[in-house]
């Protein structure tokens, strides 16, 4: 399990398309946002809320992935084995 799960993790690291996370996805809305914990789980792994404004002066709710908070999460979890 512990190798999956650290398998899992280093996927996102190799794949850029998993360092953005959009907010306002309803894939996110349904899946992350109702359940108790979601958002401050995946802050613990490196991610950061992100409030910008697009070329249509609307805005955008995104979590980006801060790698180094990510290598110190996953670093402190190995070390915890």
């Amino acid at each position: 399990m512990h190798l999956f799960t650290s398998l899992t993790l280093l996927s996102f690291l190799l794949f850029y398309r998993f360092h953005t996370i959009n907010m306002e996805n309803k894939a996110f809305k349904t899946r992350v946002k109702p359940f108790i914990g979601g958002i401050q789980l995946l802050n613990l792994v490196g991610f950061e809320k992100s409030v910008t404004t697009n070329e249509e002066g609307e805005t955008e709710k995104k979590l980006l992935l801060n790698t180094d908070k990510l290598f110190f999460s996953f670093s402190s979890w190995i070390l915890d084995l």
